[in-house]
């Protein structure tokens, strides 16, 4: 039997990765997994099953959260809660991720932009003492005026369940839900 390399590239072999699913974004990601050189099939009623243990970095076209935007994130949630206003935060894919209940305190990072020099800082502020993320956020929950949201649509993308999140998540909207819910008061989208 033919391989798809010996059909498509005569000489030299060249390396073919495809992924097979429903959707042309399912079958992207398949193929992101298959790399290199592989053959991934999605079937319908394994999708979840294929994208539940799947870490959000793997999916297409969805970019890192990265430590210092969660902690910017958490910093103006404890800003605005202290001064008795009300804040939003609608968690959606990277985010979302971040806020799952087994990687909250893992390092995620930081933005490629911050370079050397931004490591350097967030070490010497770790050093001196600077609580993470995630405590922050507890903090300005605490405070109160805080809801914290997960992306309804976002949800079902990751195959991630509501049991999966951290207690720090309020529950699960959809955008137009979370809109209405927000009322007048601070959105903050992470």
């Amino acid at each position: 039997m033919p391989t798809i390399q010996s059909v498509s590239a005569p000489s030299p072999p060249k390396n073919i990765t495809v992924g097979v699913a429903r959707t042309k974004y399912l079958a992207k990601v398949a193929s992101a997994v298959a790399k290199p050189d592989g053959l991934l099939v999605v079937p319908p009623d394994g999708e979840r099953e294929f994208l539940h243990p799947l870490p959000v970095r793997r999916l297409w076209g969805v970019g890192p959260v990265t430590a210092d935007k969660l902690h910017a994130a958490a910093t103006l949630a404890a800003g605005a809660t202290a001064m008795d206003r009300p804040v939003n935060i609608l968690l959606q894919y990277w985010a979302l991720d971040a806020f799952r209940a087994d990687r909250i305190r893992n390092d995620h990072g930081l933005a490629p932009e911050a370079g050397p020099e931004g490591k350097a800082a967030v070490e010497h502020l770790r050093a001196a003492g600077q609580a993470p993320w995630y405590e922050t956020m507890a903090q300005a929950k605490e405070l109160g005026g805080v809801e914290i949201q997960a992306c309804t649509l976002s949800m079902d993308v990751l195959g991630i369940e509501e049991s999966d999140l951290d207690p720090l998540v309020d529950g699960v909207e959809g955008v137009t839900a979370f809109y209405l819910n927000a009322g007048d008061g601070q959105i903050l989208f992470i």
